[in-house]
């Protein structure tokens, strides 16, 4: 899937709440609507980048953000970056808003 890259991806924080596992370096986010609550559980470096994913990075920024922190070559980051926020996105844990210019 492309992602828009004039777009900036922000989180749900209005019906998503986000926790650190106590017992890992994971983080959990409680997610509800109408139908119900859900629990997904983000491993380090999904943690890594919910915590960036503030409405003023693009996926420029958090690619170079995660080659900066991580071991990982550019195009693997920005491929995974991609796939993580397609799934976040689908999960309505995150909306896209615009690149101010």
């Amino acid at each position: 899937m492309n992602l828009p890259d004039e777009r900036i991806p922000i989180r749900c924080d209005d019906r998503v709440v986000a926790s650190p596992d106590p017992d890992s370096d994971a983080v959990l986010l409680v997610s509800w609507d109408d139908s119900g609550s859900q629990l997904f559980e983000l491993n380090t470096t999904g943690a890594f980048l919910w915590e960036r994913l503030d409405g003023c990075r693009g996926i420029a920024a958090l690619t170079e953000d995660l080659c900066a922190s991580f071991d990982v070559e550019q195009p693997i980051a920005a491929a995974l970056i991609a796939e993580f926020l397609a799934a976040l996105h689908e999960k309505e844990l995150i909306t896209w808003t615009a690149a101010v210019i």
